[in-house]
């Protein structure tokens, strides 16, 4: 392949990637609002999330990555759940005093 052959091929190359692009633009736009309103209609099935944002962002990464096949749809349906179950447990643990630990007075003993 001579440099100008290569130089040809890259250029065209170039023109291809960049007149893909808005295609490119669009679908991640499409995507990204279909994702905000199947968000929206999360929240709005299942309010007792909205103070656990924190819970349903990380339970629906983990169903995600478990699931990287499935739709977004249908990953939030597997979640729901698992965030359920999630919120459960966390409200019953109280972080204002540790429960279960020895005490650390030694009364002079070691």
């Amino acid at each position: 392949m001579t440099p100008s052959e290569r130089e040809q091929l890259i250029e065209e190359t170039i023109e291809r990637l960049l007149l893909r692009l808005p295609e490119v633009v669009g679908n991640l736009m499409g995507d990204h609002a279909l994702n905000l309103k199947l968000n929206k209609e999360f929240y709005q099935k299942h309010p007792e999330f909205l103070s656990h944002k924190d819970v349903v962002v990380s339970v629906v990464e983990q169903v995600e990555g478990l699931n990287p096949l499935k739709t977004y749809q249908e990953i939030l349906d597997l979640a729901v759940p698992r965030i359920q179950e999630t919120i459960r447990v966390k409200s019953g643990l109280s972080l204002d005093k540790p429960v279960g630990f020895p005490s650390l007075q030694t009364n002079g003993e070691l």
